[in-house]
């Protein structure tokens, strides 16, 4: 980086970032994963739920309650959360963050845990639901 405009452009990344940072507001918001328990009424189900960087530990949810947790994703789509899902004997995993499937789409993902698979709802707009298989 020889050139000075290319100085001059990373330098105001930087600065714009650390002011953003120390006002409030940021150039990178958090996404929010909320996981909500809906597998069968009277079943609770066991989630424990890591990122490379971050492990949740495990939670317990009563049929309709749900866990929440928030987190800057990386630069360049390094960000993954998968989770273990535990009710009845059975043991599912699935992956509740990933950028190659969200593709910005879920700064606010709300995952709903049924027997069959996970329910993601307002993917793509407020009214939708849409739902994967099991890892």
């Amino acid at each position: 980086m020889k050139s000075p405009s290319k100085k001059f452009v990373v330098f105001s990344i930087i600065f714009c970032y650390l002011i953003s940072s120390c006002h409030g507001f940021t150039l990178f918001p958090k996404t929010v994963v909320t996981v909500t328990n809906n597998i069968i009424p009277q079943t609770p189900l066991t989630i424990s739920c890591k990122s490379r960087d971050d492990d949740l530990g495990e939670h317990v949810l009563l049929f309709g309650e749900g866990f929440q947790w928030k987190f800057r994703p990386a630069w360049f789509r390094q960000t993954f959360f998968t989770c273990k899902f535990v009710w009845n004997n059975q043991t599912k995993w699935f992956d509740t963050y990933r950028p190659d499937r969200e593709k910005g789409n879920c700064l606010r993902c709300y995952w709903s845990i049924k027997a069959d698979g996970p329910c993601i709802s307002g993917y793509f707009d407020k009214h939708s639901n849409r739902c994967f298989p099991w890892n």
